[in-house]
């Protein structure tokens, strides 16, 4: 959690989740985050510098299968 609805500063956030990062890490934003909209540009640089690559959860995951009788 980027904790980014708490008010919490750019810096504190980088740092917390540039921390954390590792791969398959889910990183979660909120929409109404008071410093998300200044994080996220810097941010991803951040981890692209780090080699990571950033894809939706969509492409995470697999779609769950439908049995049918």
């Amino acid at each position: 959690d980027s904790r980014d609805w708490s008010g919490t500063s750019v810096s504190d956030m980088r740092h917390t989740i540039l921390t954390e990062l590792h791969p398959g890490a889910v990183i979660l934003f909120h929409m109404h985050g008071a410093h998300t909209r200044d994080l996220l540009p810097g941010l991803i640089d951040d981890i692209r510098a780090r080699n990571y690559t950033l894809t939706p959860p969509s492409e995470q995951w697999e779609p769950p299968k439908v049995l049918t009788p």
